[in-house]
């Protein structure tokens, strides 16, 4: 007898455990995941938006043409050596002057087209950087403010090249991040807008 209500208890204790178990697995089977807020922004478009990104492209320009200017300087200069070497009456000293003188004249070009470029690349770089991280800094702000919980590179105006490189139209297909989005989450305005009065107020 005491066997027999031994074997019910633990029978009844077993049914018990299976139903407790299966409730949970069809718990956590049932549980959907829940909805998040997702926001775009097309750097492209929001870099042509920007106040201080105008400023730099500006600030550019007047560095290639100061680059040019004095490239241009030492271009005549060398101009002007090879006109006086065909002059016929020049001594042979004065003859190994000019020579001498259009060599560093040539070389001095040379190195300043290389300096020029290098400094323009890595002033152009380090400007990009920093509106790239002020832009961020930006992103993160209002997706707080507005509940976002994730913001992606806007990439759907992306264009596929055209069908002569099917490598290159693939890795352009598969690169895509964003198929469909309508245009209620971009928020690339708010930010442009955010941006250029923080860059006003000299933030």
């Amino acid at each position: 007898m005491r066997q027999r209500r031994i074997a019910a208890c633990v029978a009844i204790g077993c049914a018990l455990v299976g139903a407790a178990a299966l409730a949970g697995w069809g718990m956590v089977h049932t549980k959907q995941a829940q909805p998040v807020a997702v926001a775009l922004v097309d750097l492209d478009r929001l870099f042509n938006q920007l106040d201080e990104f105008r400023k730099i492209q500006s600030n550019m320009s007047a560095q290639r043409d100061s680059a040019r200017a004095s490239i241009d300087r030492l271009t005549r200069d060398i101009e002007r050596i090879d006109d006086e070497l065909k002059t016929a009456n020049r001594s042979a000293d004065e003859q190994r002057q000019l020579r001498a003188e259009r060599f560093v004249k040539t070389r001095t070009r040379e190195i300043e087209v290389e300096v020029r470029q290098a400094q323009i690349e890595y002033d152009f770089g380090t400007a990009l950087t920093e509106v790239y991280e002020r832009a961020n800094r930006a992103i993160a702000e209002i997706a707080r403010e507005q509940g976002y919980a994730l913001v992606m590179l806007d990439d759907r105006e992306t264009k596929i090249p055209p069908p002569t490189n099917t490598a290159a139209v693939m890795a352009a297909i598969t690169s895509r991040k964003v198929l469909f989005a309508v245009d209620s989450v971009d928020i690339t305005g708010l930010v442009a807008t955010r941006m250029n009065n923080n860059y006003a107020a000299g933030k």
